[in-house]
């Protein structure tokens, strides 16, 4: 996976994850009240200042996420360096994969396929067919493609790969 394409994939499930009115956290614990205020601001922050961010996020949605992220992180995370390793290397760092799994539980994978099939260049038809092909295997294919070099090498990763070219395929996508 290149850069670039990691860059947005890290981007969209981060940021994509901003859109929502829960934001984990234990059944008893609100995410907001675990959080530090200092952390989730600093993370916030590094959202909202994202050259590649979908539009129509807002600062209430990046507070979701960074919320949840910062509560997923283990106690003592530095942030700013969780924050300049992520933007220093190219694979996914404990950074990314809380990112990726807080916008899915803020988002939801519909939502988040939307978004990046769109800003893919798919038209709205286009994005929800795809959306609606990959169904509920979107995040384990996004997982699968963070985590490989971009060839796949098992059967898991076979698999994501040619269930996004029929849904691509299917949705009239080049």
């Amino acid at each position: 996976m290149t850069r670039t394409n990691r860059i947005l994939l890290v981007a969209l499930m981060t940021v994509a994850g901003l859109i929502g009115s829960a934001c984990g956290g234990s059944d008893t614990e609100p995410a907001a009240e675990r959080a530090s205020s200092a952390d989730v601001d600093q993370v916030v922050e590094w959202i909202l200042d994202g050259d590649v961010l979908p539009e129509g996020l807002t600062a209430d949605d990046a507070r979701c996420v960074a919320e949840q992220v910062v509560n997923d992180m283990p106690d003592g995370t530095d942030f700013a360096a969780a924050i300049d390793e992520s933007e220093s290397t190219d694979d996914m760092t404990d950074f990314d994969m809380a990112g990726m799994d807080a916008m899915f539980d803020c988002l939801g994978g519909n939502r988040i396929a939307i978004m990046m099939f769109t800003e893919l260049g798919a038209d709205d038809d286009q994005a929800q067919c795809m959306a609606d092909a990959i169904g509920d295997d979107l995040q384990n294919i996004f997982e699968i493609a963070a985590l490989s070099d971009g060839e796949p090498e098992t059967e898991a990763e076979m698999d994501a790969s040619f269930a996004l070219m029929d849904a691509g395929l299917e949705c009239g996508l080049n």
